[in-house]
């Protein structure tokens, strides 16, 4: 496995977003953070995103993780589900995607 920027930017993005996705302690901390978690969860999914298009890689796990901060911000139940599906999305990418 070669360790890309992408893949290491959804590595990194993915155990963050499975860390949100846990029912009690990643909607504390997210209440703690006043809700930056998920500005800066958006910020990285961004970066990754950006950076994955431009190396010819998957997108979709970024996507559903920008949405996932978004959603979450408005809907704690909803941001959570799609908080989990962003984390294995990502983490499926990472470990069995090749450009």
């Amino acid at each position: 496995m070669v360790l890309t920027l992408p893949r290491v930017l959804k590595f990194i993005s993915g155990g963050a977003e499975g860390f949100l996705g846990i029912p009690v302690i990643g909607e504390a901390f997210i209440i703690t953070t006043n809700w930056g978690a998920l500005i800066i969860m958006f910020i990285v999914h961004l970066m990754t995103f950006l950076i994955a298009r431009n190396e010819g890689g998957s997108v979709i796990g970024s996507l559903v993780g920008m949405l996932a901060s978004v959603v979450g911000y408005f809907d704690a139940i909803m941001g959570m589900f799609l908080h989990m599906a962003a984390a294995l999305t990502l983490l499926i990418n990472a470990f069995f995607r090749e450009k």
